[in-house]
């Protein structure tokens, strides 16, 4: 039988800990790949950063969008779908604009935000092509993530599935060698010890980024609170 790595959303959980709990997952997720940001030249630190605050535009969001399949949206709810990574660069740059950090880079925080639903052959929110490697772990983190977490309206994927539906969009951007080998380290971290490694995991960043990120937390308890 499949194993399944299931994380159960909570309906009783806040809008804001829904949200920041799948951005520490795919934090986290994405802090495993580190040796393949490295070969591609990328930068760890805000790929890690863009992780995790990669959904902040969806606290724009009612707690409903959160909990029902995307056919019974409105239309007003599904056009706020597509423009959630364009409304997180905009709650970074407008609400955070000493964040100095976040427009730091090419690509910078805020570009790996804004292109974290793209895809290498332009299928993508915004039909962009053009991923960097920091943009392509963000988005296969987030994919795997929320492909292995059960919602009210879907339960979670068996985790073989989940990495196909992580990598699959991305297989092009690869090399075959290097695909193999990306599900090969979701397989180690994920399925042999159902978890173990990344329950237990932890990264650390630059601390160039340490005033920001409080910062950012501290606006998103006052989300919470008023929520």
């Amino acid at each position: 039988m499949p194993k399944t790595l299931q994380k159960k959303i909570n309906p009783k959980a806040n809008k804001i800990d829904l949200i920041m709990k799948h951005c520490e997952d795919t934090a986290l997720t994405a802090s495993m790949f580190q040796d393949l940001i490295d070969f591609f030249k990328g930068d760890f630190n805000r790929t890690i950063i863009a992780a995790k605050y990669h959904d902040i535009g969806k606290t724009n969001w009612s707690k409903r969008m959160l909990s029902v399949p995307f056919r019974q949206l409105t239309e007003t709810e599904v056009s706020l779908i597509y423009k959630h990574p364009a409304d997180g660069v905009d709650i970074l740059q407008t609400r955070f604009p000493n964040f100095k950090e976040c427009k730091k880079g090419n690509p910078s925080v805020c570009d790996i935000i804004y292109l974290h639903h793209e895809r290498p052959d332009g299928s993508g929110y915004y039909r962009i092509k053009d991923m960097p490697i920091e943009a392509v772990i963000v988005s296969m983190s987030d994919i795997f993530n929320a492909c292995i977490t059960s919602r009210p309206y879907k339960g979670a994927m068996p985790i073989n599935i989940a990495i196909n539906e992580a990598v699959k969009p991305f297989e092009g951007y690869f090399t075959k060698e290097i695909a193999f080998g990306i599900k090969s380290r979701f397989r180690e971290i994920y399925g042999t010890t159902q978890g173990q490694k990344f329950k237990n995991a932890k990264f650390s960043l630059s601390e160039d980024y340490a005033r920001e990120l409080q910062i950012i937390q501290e606006w998103l308890l006052q989300k919470y609170q008023k929520e």
